[in-house]
C-alpha cells in the first residue's frame, strides 16, 4: 500500500492511507498478534508512512497533515484496542490456569478421596467382620451362661427341696419323740425346737416353689408359720384370733430364717403366758417397709403382760435371748420390747437384698 502511495498518481495516492488504517486493524485484532509486535508493526507502517510521503509522494500539506490525523489517530485507537484484547485475553488464560489448577486439585482430591473411601470400606469390612464374630461368640457365651444358670437354678431348687425333706425328717422325730416319753417339760423344748425347725423348712420349701431362688416374700412366710404355730400351740388352750398388717417386703434366706424363728419364739411365748383363759387372745403380726432398705416387723398380743417396768435385756429366758440374739447379731438390727395391756416386741433391721 505504501509502494501504491508512491506510485500512484494524484489524487489518488492522497486517499490510500485508508487502506493502511485497514492493516492497522488486522495487525491489532485479527491476526492474533501480541500487543508488543503490533504496536512495533504499527509504528513502523507509520513511519514507512511518513517517509514515503514527505519523500516520495510530495503530499501537498493540508492534506498531509488530514491524512496523519486519521492514519496516527487510527494506530493510537488500534494500540487501545490490542492492548484490550490482550489484557483481556491474558484475564482469560489466568482463570483458565485458575481453573485447570482447581480442576487438578478436584481431581487429586477425588482420587484422594476415593482411595481414602476404598480403604474406609475395606476396614468397614473388616471391623463387621470382627463385629459379627464378637457377636458370635458373645451369644455363645450368653447361651452358656444362660445355661449354667438354668443348671445353678434347678441345683439350688434340689437343694432347697432336700433341705426341706431333710428339716420335715427331723421335725417328725421330735413329733414322735414328743409322742413317745412323757415329760412335759422335755416336750416343751422338743415342740419349741420343732417350730424353729418347721419355720426353717418353709423357707426353703417358699424358696423352691418360688420363681425368685435368692428372694423371699416375708409376707407370705410369715402367715404361714404364724398360722401353723398358732394351731400348734392353741391346741386344747385358749383360742387364738391372729390379726395381719403386712407388707409386700422381700428378704434373702439369712434374713427370712432368723425372722420366722423370731416371730415363733414370740407367738409361741404369746400363746404360753398369754394368761386371759377362758376369753380369745389375740396376737397382732406386722410387717412394713418404713424407708428403702430397712425393714420392720413386730409381734404384740393382748394378754396379761409383764410388769411395766421390767427390763427384758435382764430376762434370761431363753427364748427372748434367742429373740435378742437373732435381732442383734444375725440381723444386725434392733430389738424394742414394751409391756402393758399385752406384751409387744418390734424389730427393725436393713435389707441387704435392696
Amino acid at each position: 500500500i505504501i509502494v501504491m502511495i508512491i506510485v500512484s498518481d494524484s489524487p489518488a495516492k492522497s486517499y490510500y492511507y485508508a487502506g493502511l488504517i485497514l492493516v492497522f486493524m488486522m495487525a491489532y485484532t485479527s491476526m492474533d498478534m501480541r500487543f508488543l509486535w503490533a504496536t512495533i508493526t504499527g509504528w513502523f507502517i507509520v513511519v514507512m508512512y511518513e517517509i514515503a510521503a514527505v519523500y516520495f509522494a510530495e503530499l501537498n500539506t493540508p492534506i498531509f497533515i488530514n491524512n496523519n490525523f486519521f492514519f496516527v489517530g487510527a494506530n493510537i485507537i488500534g494500540m487501545f484496542a490490542g492492548y484490550n484484547i490482550e489484557y483481556s485475553r491474558r484475564l482469560d488464560y489466568f482463570h483458565l490456569y485458575l481453573l485447570d489448577k482447581e480442576r487438578l486439585l478436584v481431581k487429586e482430591y477425588g482420587d484422594n478421596l476415593e482411595s481414602k473411601v476404598r480403604e474406609r470400606t475395606l476396614q468397614l469390612e473388616i471391623n463387621n467382620k470382627k463385629l459379627v464374630e464378637e457377636v458370635e461368640i458373645r451369644k455363645k457365651i450368653e447361651s452358656d451362661l444362660e445355661h449354667l444358670l438354668r443348671e445353678k437354678e434347678i441345683l439350688l431348687r434340689e437343694l432347697y427341696h432336700r433341705t426341706k425333706n431333710s428339716l420335715q425328717v427331723v421335725s417328725s422325730m421330735l413329733s414322735l419323740e414328743i409322742l413317745r416319753n412323757g415329760i412335759p417339760r422335755l416336750n416343751e423344748i422338743l415342740r419349741k425346737t420343732e417350730l424353729k425347725i418347721y419355720s426353717m423348712e418353709m423357707v426353703h420349701q417358699k424358696l423352691f416353689e418360688s420363681g425368685n431362688i435368692s428372694l423371699l416374700n416375708l409376707r407370705e412366710y410369715l402367715y404361714d408359720i404364724s398360722m401353723y404355730i398358732a394351731q400348734s400351740c392353741s391346741a386344747g388352750k385358749i383360742p387364738v384370733n391372729l390379726v395381719y398388717e403386712m407388707e409386700d417386703v422381700f428378704v434373702t434366706l439369712d434374713s427370712a430364717i432368723s425372722c420366722g424363728i423370731i416371730v415363733t419364739e414370740l407367738i409361741s411365748n404369746s400363746i404360753k403366758h398369754g394368761c386371759r383363759k377362758p376369753e380369745t387372745l389375740s396376737i397382732k403380726v406386722s410387717l412394713k417397709e418404713p424407708e428403702k432398705g430397712s425393714v420392720e416387723f413386730s409381734v404384740s398380743d393382748n394378754g396379761c403382760g409383764l410388769e411395766r417396768h421390767i427390763n427384758f435385756d435382764e430376762i434370761e429366758s431363753l427364748g427372748l435371748r434367742t429373740v435378742r440374739e437373732l435381732g442383734y447379731h444375725q440381723l444386725k438390727g434392733v430389738v424394742l420390747f414394751e409391756s402393758g395391756n399385752g406384751v409387744s416386741c418390734k424389730v427393725t433391721f436393713p435389707n441387704n437384698s435392696v
